[in-house]
């Protein structure tokens, strides 16, 4: 993943434009790409997040406290700091929290160590598990939930409705999530859609069964042989 550094003045745009939410312009300019429009804002967001991190955050107290009570970034997300390559920072991180599990572990000896000197038939049960959940995880969790009720909340509006119909509306797992915040009008408008966009991807799977049949393999290939690709993008997400 390339860290962009024009997201941060797009960002400062977006702060200093009162009439607009940041993440309604992301989710509206989101239409116009290809994909689910809230897998793109939350992919967005997500390299914004790291750029972020890795820029100031990573030695900024409220994150420190945040990466300590989680055990660090989920392993989705911390491979994302190898792709990124920032040593620095990145071994700033890691040397708090290893010097954390550290103290975290001889505390856990140190209270263990007495227990097993007393006899007991139910012994003392120990955790040192965190209890905090992934930064970057929670970020992701919270510009889903925010650009999908702007995205349900944009659908009211007629041009947006244009832009929806003509563009790859959502993948399922974001569909879902719409559903349960959209108006009745809106849930109709979304199932039709994501109705009509499964239905193209069975009409691709039938002409791709149909062209692995011998009799007919000689037939030209066309974009029913990627279907399988955007099913799993369509089911699953991006």
């Amino acid at each position: 993943m390339k860290l962009d550094r024009t997201l941060l003045n797009l960002r400062h745009r977006h702060q200093m434009t009162k009439s607009l939410d940041p993440i309604r312009l992301d989710v509206l300019r989101a239409l116009e790409q290809s994909g689910c429009a809230i897998c793109n804002v939350q992919r967005e967001w997500s390299e914004r997040f790291y750029l972020w991190l890795l820029i100031q955050n990573y030695y900024a107290e409220t994150m420190i406290v945040k990466l300590i009570e989680s055990g660090g970034l989920c392993q989705g997300h911390a491979k994302k700091l190898l792709e990124l390559g920032s040593v620095y920072t990145t071994s700033v991180m890691n040397q708090y929290l290893v010097e954390n599990a550290i103290a975290k572990l001889q505390t856990l000896v140190d209270q263990a160590r007495p227990e097993t000197r007393k006899p007991s038939r139910k012994p003392r049960r120990f955790s040192v598990t965190p209890t905090g959940k992934c930064p970057a995880c929670v970020d992701d969790a919270e510009i889903v939930q925010s650009a999908t009720r702007e995205l349900v909340t944009a659908l009211r509006e007629d041009q947006v409705v244009e832009k929806y119909r003509a563009g790859d509306a959502l993948c399922m797992p974001h569909f879902y999530r719409a559903v349960e915040l959209a108006s009745p009008s809106v849930v109709v408008l979304l199932a039709e859609t994501q109705s009509a966009k499964l239905n193209a991807l069975a009409r691709d799977f039938a002409e791709y069964f149909h062209k692995v049949d011998y009799r007919f393999a000689n037939e030209p290939k066309g974009s029913e042989q990627t279907a399988w690709q955007r099913a799993i993008a369509r089911l699953a997400g991006e």
